[in-house]
């Protein structure tokens, strides 16, 4: 059997994306400055745990917004996603012996982020669909016929 390397990377600190997509308008919708969010809710709270801002940020996001009275819902971050620049965009690259060679694609078929799921799914020899039969197919042409 052959030995697969696998590495995922999702841009949950804002290192590829421009800022803070949670700044644009869900942090403002709770009556808070992006700053204050950042220095009087996250960084006390994470001092005190001994933990990493980072890692701890999205549940104080969820946290705040119940102490507010909030509801936070799947339509509700979509409808802040709204207004962010390339929230509705899709980044992923693909590298190993399985894997084209295609560069840069960007005249293609709009991606979703189950294909993206299935496409890592089927790199490491495996069928999304199997688990989950409401997914969308691999994104076409990332998986060489030698993935599985």
């Amino acid at each position: 059997m052959t030995e697969r390397l696998t590495a995922l990377i999702y841009d949950f600190d804002g290192t590829l994306a421009r800022g803070n997509m949670q700044e644009t308008s869900f942090i403002p919708s709770l009556g808070m400055t992006p700053a204050q969010f950042w220095n009087e809710t996250v960084r006390p709270r994470t001092l005190a745990a001994d933990g990493d801002d980072i890692l701890m940020y999205m549940q104080l996001m969820l946290q705040t917004a119940r102490e507010q009275g909030v509801t936070v819902t799947r339509q509700m971050l979509r409808d802040h996603g709204k207004d962010v620049p390339g929230a509705g965009e899709v980044w992923i690259a693909t590298l190993g012996p399985s894997t084209p060679a295609l560069g840069e694609r960007r005249a293609h078929e709009p991606v979703t982020l189950s294909q993206v799921a299935a496409t890592v799914a089927a790199a490491l020899g495996e069928d999304y669909a199997a688990a989950e039969p409401r997914t969308a197919p691999p994104i076409p042409g990332v998986i060489g016929p030698g993935s599985r």
